[in-house]
């Protein structure tokens, strides 16, 4: 756990790691790692004579994020309402009356088998999931997904513009 100055601003870094493939930083933001991670192969270069990294740097993102939406995500289902509805009046609960199945989880993740051959065995799924013990009402969610904090912000941005419009 440390920190890093940057632009007169201090970027909490909240843990650092050093495996034989490679190094990890997890931050608030994935750019505050990735400086950070500059910041690290930079000083082992001057400080230890360490040599440019000849194979080139492939970078992993993992970002997480809390968000609520105006607009449902379910919206973004053409017939979601007549999904939900059919799933609603075949489910069994212990209430005496029918309660509805509502929009929980949008999942996607890129097929394995073509990672593989690549030499990439494990990358994360794009995950937008209700958040616990929250009223549907509120639309809250978390969010994870395998691309940079900046991007995962603008893509849960358009999703919401697109649930608007549907």
């Amino acid at each position: 756990m440390g920190q890093l100055e940057h632009e007169a601003q201090t970027r909490i870094i909240t843990d650092f790691a050093i495996y034989t493939d490679g190094l990890a930083a997890v931050s608030e933001k994935t750019e505050w790692a990735d400086l950070f991670l500059d910041d690290v192969i930079s000083w082992v270069k001057v400080e230890f004579g360490f040599r440019e990294i000849e194979t080139g740097i492939r970078t992993l993102y993992s970002s997480g994020v809390v968000v609520e939406f105006e607009h449902s995500p379910s919206n973004l289902v053409r017939q979601f309402n007549k999904i939900s509805e059919l799933i609603s009046e075949r489910t069994v609960t212990i209430a005496n009356d029918r309660k509805k199945m509502d929009f929980a989880r949008l999942d996607f993740e890129i097929d394995k088998k073509t990672l593989a051959t690549q030499g990439q065995v494990a990358v994360s799924k794009f995950i937008l999931e209700r958040r616990a013990s929250i009223q549907f009402a509120r639309e809250r969610y978390f969010s994870s997904a395998p691309m940079t904090t900046a991007n995962h912000l603008q893509t849960l941005a358009d999703i919401e513009q697109m649930a608007a419009s549907s």
